[in-house]
């Protein structure tokens, strides 16, 4: 994150999460926000205009784009951490 950055988390982790308050925020002056849901059409309406004006690249957090009948597999690559983001094709990838 850099000086003066903000970061917006949705989501919960699976594990605790170290992190230096002092060198990553305090010194930093990052504003962290935490999105559970109440806020939730806005940001959907936000990331729909990012998206349409091209100014949203998702295609480096994709990891795996598969077809319907590997959905199995899909889960376990997210559980084990090997994936994190999966496009899931009814009849195959794209």
């Amino acid at each position: 994150m850099r000086r003066g950055g903000r970061v917006s988390l949705l989501g919960l982790t699976s594990k605790p999460i170290s992190l230096n308050f002092s060198e990553d925020i305090i010194f930093k002056g990052i504003t962290v926000q935490g999105i559970s849901g109440r806020r939730m059409y806005q940001t959907w309406y936000q990331m729909t205009a990012l998206l349409k004006a091209g100014k949203l690249d998702l295609h480096p957090v994709i990891t795996d784009r598969i077809a319907m009948k590997d959905f199995a597999t899909g889960m376990e690559r997210l559980k084990t951490g090997e994936a994190s983001k999966i496009l899931v094709y009814p009849n195959g990838t794209k």
